[in-house]
């Protein structure tokens, strides 16, 4: 959902509400549920809101149920599931797993043909080197988030 901006009645740049259109009163409604994210390779665990924040005008905020209506039980229940997700992460982070920051097929000249070279960058060395390794084109999905434990075949380039 983007945020849409108008121009109320003395021409200044508003909010507009996502539901009626209206430019008075309008603000953002923030999601109570949080999640708190894996630490990053750059920076350390954070809370983010479960889900973007809608802009509404005090009439659609209340006749969408208040906070409890706007962010409710999908709210909640997306929240849990993301926070579980987040924490399986840090768990591998935290048992010395590589995240992959990047993978390059065999295109360049440095890779082999049928390989992928995939850089992963430990967490607990914020500006150390990546680790990189190479393995069989076959076996690189880039559709998942990969982690140097997924890739048993993975070969250190000579």
């Amino acid at each position: 959902m983007g945020t849409s901006y108008g121009r109320n009645t003395r021409r200044n740049k508003v909010l507009v509400c996502d539901q009626c259109g209206n430019t008075g009163g309008v603000r953002r409604r923030e999601c109570p549920y949080v999640v708190i994210t894996a630490a990053a390779r750059d920076a350390d665990r954070r809370e983010l809101p479960c889900c973007p924040p809608p802009a509404l005008c005090r009439c659609c905020f209340r006749k969408a149920g208040g906070t409890a209506g706007v962010h409710g039980e999908w709210c909640r229940i997306e929240a849990a599931t993301l926070q579980a997700e987040e924490d399986h992460e840090q768990a591998r982070f935290e048992a010395g797993d590589f995240h992959v920051a990047a993978a390059w097929a065999d295109f360049r000249p440095d890779v082999p043909t049928g390989m992928v070279r995939i850089e992963f960058w430990p967490v607990a060395e914020p500006n150390g080197p990546p680790i990189i390794r190479l393995i069989p084109a076959a076996s690189y999905d880039p559709g998942r988030k990969g982690w140097l434990s997924d890739y048993p075949d993975a070969v250190e380039p000579s």
